[in-house]
């Protein structure tokens, strides 16, 4: 559709209702139509988002800019929870009370309801001592620096996240 902006970020509702789309320009939230693409609801970021997720049930979207999260209501888009962090949002999935971030050079789980720090899944420190004992860092690697293991593979500088299901 014309007239949607630069295009950003974007997700898909796991009911397939709807498209959650960031215009980098003009700066702007849509709630698309997937059908035709008719905007359903829309509001200004004052921010550049670079990832958005659904909860699981699809009520609320969360989005991730440079140092910020925002927890959203997806009914009227109102603003449930924001909060602060070292890091640029790479990636957001959410899983039940979670929301997990991939932020260069971090992994975080995050408190889905108030965007709170959970625990660190991932830092510099520790994919750096993965490469070098391992010479790689793909697989479910266990890290002896914060003994966590990662249910996914990870690259630092270029993190991805892939959660893996019951992990």
């Amino acid at each position: 559709r014309a007239g949607l902006g630069v295009l950003g970020a974007s997700v898909i509702s796991h009911d397939g209702s709807t498209i959650a789309y960031f215009a980098n320009s003009p700066g702007t939230l849509l709630l698309l139509d997937p059908s035709d693409l008719s905007t359903i609801r829309s509001c200004p970021i004052d921010a550049y988002v670079n990832a958005l997720a659904f909860s699981p049930d699809d009520k609320t979207l969360y989005l991730g800019s440079y140092d910020l999260a925002q927890a959203r209501k997806v009914s009227d888009l109102s603003l449930l929870a924001s909060a602060t962090a070292t890091g640029i949002y790479q990636s957001l999935a959410a899983v039940g009370d979670s929301l997990y971030a991939a932020m260069d050079p971090f992994v975080r789980e995050l408190d889905a309801a108030n965007l709170q720090l959970k625990r660190e899944l991932l830092n510099p420190g520790c994919v750096v001592e993965y490469e070098t004992t391992c010479g790689s860092s793909s697989g479910n690697p266990s890290c002896s620096h914060c003994s966590n293991t990662f249910p996914f593979g990870a690259r630092y500088g270029a993190v991805a996240l892939m959660l893996v299901p019951g992990t």
